[in-house]
């Protein structure tokens, strides 16, 4: 106990959507590359990125990463969302 560190509680003053999106790579491309690419075209508006599910398609592995915007409507998430996932592809 005497190790841990304690994350202080955030509080949220702006309105959070969260998306998620599948991401098919091949089974030797680092997902934290992709990752961070996501992350860079976001920008400002990333509250978080994670990967909340993998799976092995053939010689592909399926990714469901899950995107928490701040700071934009529905609207301005979801077009940032399909424009930003139409383009991470292999």
């Amino acid at each position: 106990l005497k190790e841990s560190h304690l994350n202080p509680g955030v509080e949220l003053t702006q309105k959070l959507v969260v998306l998620d999106a599948n991401v098919e790579l091949g089974k030797k491309r680092d997902v934290r590359g992709v990752l961070r690419s996501i992350a860079k075209r976001i920008g400002s508006s990333l509250w978080s990125l994670e990967v909340i599910d993998d799976f092995a398609v053939q010689d592909k592995v399926r990714y469901t990463i899950r995107v928490s915007y701040r700071g934009l409507s529905d609207e301005e998430a979801k077009a940032k969302h399909l424009n930003l996932f139409n383009l991470v592809k292999e």
